[in-house]
């Protein structure tokens, strides 16, 4: 379904999509696809591509001008030793995403799960600081995800886009300061200095392995309720809710 929305936005005037099955995608991305005009087909069996187009087992030929091979994205991890893997060619893995038959390989991303973009991102970050602590012989850590927030509370409105020349000279190190209003605090005090009632207060703290932390917390003797916080803040942190609610 990404190609044919991709083909549609691109200029083409008719997609046809083809498949062995039902698309194994989301009924609304279907739908999607066909609200623009897409013409979905199976069970469709392909036995050869032509300049013609494409014609099927059963003798229809499909015409068309560009032909797209979708091959999917399920992980292939076939190429790697039984040793990495159980019978189902998956990764053994324990809580760290650490192989369990040979120590010195981390997995992350879809080559565990299928999942998000931003998913990979993190489990490539502990995965990362993990194979940093196996190498300095300090004990593992499981990273937990942080509690996801609804979509209609994340802000982009301190994202600043780049263009794809911009985002190859951009400095590294500097990415971080472009805030993606991930639902991660970035510290940057702006609910700290904006509360009329000073109600919110910046704690620091010492994690179990000795770490420095933060939190930001809101007193509710001082608190009135302006909603200021949730209107600044970039990362969707602050949020405000009904008494009714609880």
């Amino acid at each position: 379904m990404d190609v044919v929305l991709g083909a549609y936005k691109v200029g083409a005037k008719n997609v046809t999509a083809i498949d062995i099955q039902k698309p194994a995608a989301f009924e609304k991305e279907i739908e999607a696809a066909k609200a623009l005009g897409a013409k979905i087909m199976y069970p469709c069996f392909t036995e050869r591509v032509t300049e013609e187009g494409v014609y099927l087992s059963n003798g229809t030929l499909l015409k068309a001008n560009s032909v797209v091979i979708a091959i999917g994205d399920r992980t292939d991890l076939s190429f790697m030793p039984d040793e990495f893997l159980n019978e189902r060619k998956q990764p053994v893995l324990n809580e760290f995403n650490q192989c369990v038959n040979v120590n010195n390989v981390f997995f992350a991303g879809d080559s565990i799960r299928q999942g998000l973009f931003c998913d990979g991102i993190g489990q490539g970050r502990g995965a990362a600081l993990n194979i940093d602590r196996f190498l300095s012989e300090k004990p593992l850590q499981a990273y937990i995800s942080k509690n996801k927030i609804k979509p209609n509370e994340v802000k982009d409105a301190y994202y600043k886009t780049l263009k794809k020349s911009e985002v190859c000279a951009l400095d590294t190190l500097n990415e971080k300061d472009r805030c993606l209003s991930c639902a991660g605090c970035r510290d940057c005090k702006m609910c700290l200095t904006s509360c009329p009632r000073g109600a919110i207060e910046r704690v620091e703290f010492q994690n179990a392995d000795g770490t420095t932390a933060f939190a930001y917390i809101s007193d509710e003797k001082k608190c009135i309720g302006c909603g200021i916080c949730s209107g600044v803040c970039p990362c969707g942190i602050w949020t405000m809710k009904s008494q009714l609610e609880g």
